[in-house]
């Protein structure tokens, strides 16, 4: 066998975890010399428990390396070791890189362009949905591929954000490569695939469990340029993932809420302890480097009740209320044609419940 083959085999031993894998491989060096020692070396190693030795003393028995090839090839799940070019170089150069990633869709080789990781609450508002949406959108129109998890929420906004703005946007998992999960994001999952990937460290068929999220996260920020957090609460997966970007360098941005909103708490607090506030798109491009020019907004045909809506709006400030005077529609249809304008780029809220035309 190869290297990548010996690497196939450590990630498909039973309950071989990054942590037990990095161990190994800094004291054996290689996965063929992990494959080759004896019982006795792995056991004078101490560096994994006995219950671990006789995983792998079991594996070599039943690992059938052109099996595991064509398991994958059926899944269209290519495997990509740290050696392989197609491997991120982003990922390189951090001291807890995943030693190998399962990957499933088209664009691996543009994840070393620039990119931005846009994440935050799983349970968040409109208002979260659409500058995640936004800001995903509009970094797509300059070649920024945009990185997040897939969950619900902030980071299902931000892949579909990238997705309107024909940009690729990959989604790093807390399970197999071949597992949609949440499941109702079975058309998102298949539509990231067409032009960037999702990825993940765990072997096909890995089911999610709660420790693997924050886990995955670290992928998330190594392979950004900078991160963004649209909204969060004061305690949110998305802070641990902006430890890992400050442990490494990362710019962490986010975009600030109002001071009574439990669900800005998170951003709030990250700002005011030197994360840097973003409050239009160019704020992230110049993060990153990118020098900004005016998009021309694309025609927008929109139906008919949305066109109504769209002209009674001016750019002063209106309340839900007072537009609901001037229509006909109840509140949950008006809510929600509000927010269909905002994500088209025709309107904003810049105070709760209050509307103006985007300018």
């Amino acid at each position: 066998m190869i290297y990548d083959d010996y690497m196939l085999w450590l990630f498909s031993i039973k309950n071989m975890w990054q942590k037990k894998i990095e161990t190994l491989l800094t004291y054996f060096q290689t996965p063929e010399n992990i494959y080759k020692a004896s019982e006795t070396i792995l056991e004078k190693s101490n560096c994994i428990k006995a219950k671990d030795i006789a995983e792998i003393m079991e594996s070599r028995n039943t690992f059938d390396i052109q099996k595991e090839r064509k398991k994958l090839e059926a899944l269209n799940i290519q495997f990509i070791t740290e050696k392989n070019k197609l491997f991120p170089k982003r990922l390189l150069h951090i001291s807890d890189r995943p030693r190998a990633l399962f990957v499933r869709g088209q664009g691996i080789e543009y994840l070393n362009a620039p990119s931005a990781a846009i994440i935050g609450a799983r349970v968040c508002s409109p208002y979260g949905i659409y500058t995640a949406q936004k800001f995903a959108r509009e970094l797509s129109c300059y070649q920024v591929n945009i990185i997040s998890g897939m969950a619900r929420g902030i980071d299902s906004a931000a892949h579909t954000g990238a997705l309107e703005g024909e940009g690729r946007t990959y989604a790093v998992l807390g399970c197999g490569a071949d597992i949609c999960y949440p499941p109702e994001n079975k058309e998102l999952y298949d539509r990231i695939q067409e032009t960037g990937a999702v990825l993940s460290e765990y072997p096909p068929g890995t089911r999610p469990a709660a420790w693997q999220f924050p886990q995955r996260n670290r992928i998330i920020s190594g392979l950004s340029d900078c991160i963004l957090i649209t909204e969060a609460k004061q305690k949110s997966g998305s802070l641990i993932t902006a430890g890992y970007a400050l442990e490494k360098g990362i710019d962490v941005c986010a975009v600030p809420g109002r001071i009574n909103d439990p669900f800005s708490q998170g951003c709030n607090k990250l700002i005011r302890e030197g994360a840097i506030p973003v409050l239009d798109t160019s704020d992230l491009l110049t993060v990153l480097g990118i020098s900004y020019k005016s998009l021309e907004k694309k025609q927008i045909f929109l139906e008919k009740k949305n066109e109504v809506v769209y002209s009674i709006l001016s750019f002063h400030l209106q309340s839900i209320d007072e537009i609901a005077q001037r229509t006909t529609l109840k509140s949950g249809e008006l809510h929600h044609i509000l927010l269909q304008l905002q994500l088209a780029g025709l309107a904003e809220e810049p105070v709760k419940n209050c509307y103006t035309r985007k300018k």
